[in-house]
């Protein structure tokens, strides 16, 4: 990740925390209230990529989207637990390289197919 690409993503962190202590509409979701409106717009990017042409050119608008109300459901979240994003990214890449080994291990042999693949992924996830 680049630099740039950090310090964007953080600088929406931080609007996403503002925008929750400032907006009434934001406060009055809560955390079911976000997730909601997460399953909602997972549901758009779903259609958008079932449409195809013209609409997947929305794609990036929708993913968007889902990044967006992502955060704000962990923001929403941390007001009850505490600091959890650092935690969230730490564990998700945790689990990542624990699942896909071969991904990170330039030596490693690579699966041949995706069902090899899969079965793999599947036998790590179970072991953890």
């Amino acid at each position: 990740m680049s630099a740039q690409l950090a310090e964007k993503f953080l600088a929406l962190v931080e609007d996403l925390r503002l925008n929750q202590k400032r907006s009434p509409w934001a406060k009055a979701q809560e955390v079911s209230g976000w997730t909601k409106q997460l399953a909602g717009e997972v549901a758009e990017v779903t259609e958008c990529i079932d449409a195809g042409s013209p609409e997947i050119l929305h794609l990036d608008e929708e993913l968007g989207d889902v990044l967006w109300t992502w955060i704000s459901t962990v923001v929403a979240l941390e007001e009850l637990r505490g600091p959890l994003m650092e935690r969230i990214i730490a564990d998700t890449q945790a689990k990542l390289r624990h699942r896909k080994p071969w991904v990170f291990d330039p030596n490693a042999t690579l699966p041949s197919t995706p069902e090899e693949e899969n079965a793999i992924y599947l036998r790590l996830k179970s072991l953890r």
